[in-house]
């Protein structure tokens, strides 16, 4: 490589180093982890360039290999990475499971985004058909390209270099071994071999089922959940509503429900986590369904229905008092009115003695029921319909009692 060439590397070094964080970025989900290496500074400095050293460096395959947590900051480590702190875009390189074409972007310090995108390299040098990086049995094929370089060649500002890298040819080439690693090397005509042996295709992670749930009076905050497959790392899933009325919160009881987005973790070796769902009383109300979206940093999207049971607006009516024998039962009528649907849902003791019971007997009746030593003990029993409730008092006669309205 002589040296006018090196100053054009150097020129594409400086342009790359300013763009770090630009809408160039594919999908965290992409599968390939790990480093590809381009090699390191020449190790005499001076001519003849024996162009096995090129500075390209590390091409970092993902933006997890620097940023672990996904906080769209660098960690600082290991070696290539940006300084800790600094402000970075999702990116990574997808090769499909079976065969099939590749997707997304390397980034290296030196060099920018390397993109293995169809619509990034159907100009490549060996014409179209066969320029889409892709996969072919347990071998990649095609071509990736330097997009620094592409745009300054648009310029006439890279000195001829066009920035293609070459994935297979004569007596080379990347494999995919049993394990999932990758090994061989890919060949650019401007800056030599790149390394693959420092990369791994790993499972992609899929939110694989999620649970919705009903909320009703009775049962007004509620945990909806979200599974995930193939996980290899910790993940954040988000859950946002889209539609509908109810609320959102980290809380077991809801407090602090709310319409914003709640998230949970999904540590490494789990596979789901769960928020909770409120329904205030105005969705009580209203009733119908709401859908919750849910997003992770790495394992895709997903969906799941809320339904809330509406709260109907109902009347009932029940003796003020009745009198019961110790021992014994007294049933009693109970009247419902209000919108169509509205029925008695329950007989419930709900202040007084132990002793006394209150059930449900029929669609109109309560049963009330006192123990054999339940003598002069009082309770009230409620009666609901509803948010409807009807109180009646609850007194056990006993031997010497005399009753005037049998």
């Amino acid at each position: 490589m002589n040296k006018a060439i090196k100053i054009i590397f150097t020129a594409v070094m400086i342009l790359v180093s300013v763009v770090f964080t630009s809408s160039i970025k594919a999908s965290f989900s992409e599968n390939v982890t790990g480093w590809l290496w381009g090699g390191g500074t020449e190790s005499d400095g001076s001519e003849p360039w024996d162009g096995n050293n090129t500075n390209v460096g590390w091409i970092s395959t993902n933006n997890l290999n620097c940023d672990a947590n996904d906080d769209g900051s660098s960690d600082g480590t290991p070696f290539g990475c940006p300084a800790s702190g600094t402000s970075m875009a999702r990116y990574g390189i997808n090769i499909p499971n079976e065969n099939g074409v590749l997707s997304g972007y390397g980034w290296s310090e030196n060099i920018g985004w390397v993109s293995f995108n169809a619509g990034d390299v159907s100009s490549c040098p060996t014409g179209k058909g066969a320029c889409n990086a892709r996969r072919v049995e347990n071998r990649l094929e095609g071509w990736a390209r330097i997009i620094a370089i592409r745009d300054a060649a648009l310029q006439n500002n890279a000195g001829g270099w066009q920035g293609w890298i070459s994935l297979s040819g004569v007596n080379y080439g990347i494999v995919i071994n049993p394990n999932n690693t990758l090994g061989g090397y890919a060949w650019s005509d401007e800056l030599g071999w790149i390394d693959f042996s420092r990369a791994k295709i790993n499972k992609i992670c899929n939110i694989s089922s999620a649970s919705g749930t009903l909320l009703n009076a009775g049962n007004r905050c509620r945990p909806i959940s979200a599974s995930v497959s193939d996980n290899d790392l910790q993940q954040t899933l988000t859950f946002s509503k889209t539609t509908g009325n109810i609320k959102l919160s980290q809380d077991d009881k809801c407090a602090g429900a709310a319409d914003t987005p709640v998230s949970c973790t999904v540590p490494v070796g789990s596979t789901s986590c769960s928020v909770f769902a409120f329904a205030n009383d105005q969705a009580l109300s209203e009733g119908g369904a709401s859908n919750v979206s849910i997003t992770s940093t790495g394992c895709g999207a997903g969906n799941l229905a809320v339904t809330v049971e509406k709260r109907l607006s109902c009347t009932i009516s029940a003796p003020d008092s009745i009198l019961v024998p110790a021992g014994s039962y007294r049933d009693y009528d109970v009247t419902v009115g209000g919108e169509s649907g509205c029925v008695l849902d329950s007989c419930s003791i709900t202040s007084g003695s132990n002793k006394i019971s209150s059930q449900k007997l029929d669609a109109d009746t309560c049963r009330v029921t006192a123990d054999a030593d339940a003598r002069y003990e009082t309770a009230v029993s409620t009666a609901r319909s509803s948010s409807a409730t009807a109180d009646t008092k609850v007194n056990v006669k006993a031997p010497g009692w005399i009753e005037t309205n049998p």
